[in-house]
């Protein structure tokens, strides 16, 4: 429809749609971290709409610290013996230095990456911003890290012991066979953890794509997005341990 113009002395009237009201955060650093169990929706709300990277570097912090921890609490169980049992722990140690160093980008890059899937699928025309989809993206992290809280002593009862002889190459073989099918046995008892912790990260995330992408795109379309890739991860963590 075309509008008829203006009489003289009156302005045109304005095609361009105007701009959404401007939006007052109301939580600090601290309420947002907490508000995950509190009041999540209202948290998310105030996150997507108002987006701060404090929160999200602590978050990270913790999910590397959990990971050294789960690292530290395995290798304090292996026990080796034999004729080569210092060279093997020297090697051992070297080696899960560099561990820890990829997984410390690897924590990083995987923020980023699904980020940036989360920025585009959740779009929906909106042009909202990547930074916004990445600190929706690491808050949501903090179910993670809540449940990981919990687990992680948990799981260091449950862990096995590894006595390894290395004098003896078929002693050692067994023993590292033995020693991965219980903790195949442990993996397959934390899946309703992770399962749960999944289900709360892709809700959090979820409304915080909504309100993050002023409402264009829906909390069932964000919850879908962040489900299916938190499902792809888990099945890569599987294979990449296992297989």
């Amino acid at each position: 429809m075309v509008l008829p113009p203006s009489p003289p002395g009156y302005p045109e009237p304005s095609t361009v749609p105007p701009s959404p009201p401007r939006y007052t955060r109301k939580f600090g650093v601290v309420q947002r971290l907490y508000g995950a169990l509190r009041m999540p929706s209202e948290t998310m709300r105030d996150i997507g709409l108002a987006p701060d990277y404090g929160g999200v570097a602590i978050i990270l912090v913790l999910k590397f610290a959990l990971m050294i921890a789960v690292v530290w609490i395995a290798v304090s169980k292996f026990h080796i013996t034999g004729t080569y049992a210092t060279e093997v722990t020297l090697i051992l140690s070297g080696a899960l230095i560099v561990v820890v160093i990829i997984g410390f980008f690897l924590v990083l890059l995987r923020w980023v990456v699904k980020s940036a899937i989360v920025w585009k699928a959740c779009d929906e025309g909106s042009r909202w911003s990547f930074s916004s989809a990445a600190v929706v993206t690491g808050y949501a992290y903090i179910a993670e890290v809540l449940v990981a809280m919990i687990w992680v002593p948990v799981a260091s009862l449950l862990l096995p012991v590894l006595h390894l002889d290395v004098s003896s190459l078929e002693a050692a073989r067994q023993a590292v066979e033995a020693y991965q099918s219980q903790v195949m046995a442990l993996y397959v008892y934390q899946i309703p953890v992770t399962l749960l912790a999944l289900v709360w990260k892709s809700y959090l995330g979820g409304v915080g794509a909504h309100h993050g992408t002023r409402e264009t795109c829906s909390k069932t379309m964000g919850i879908i997005v962040f489900f299916v890739l938190g499902l792809i991860g888990m099945i890569a963590s599987f294979v990449g341990t296992f297989v």
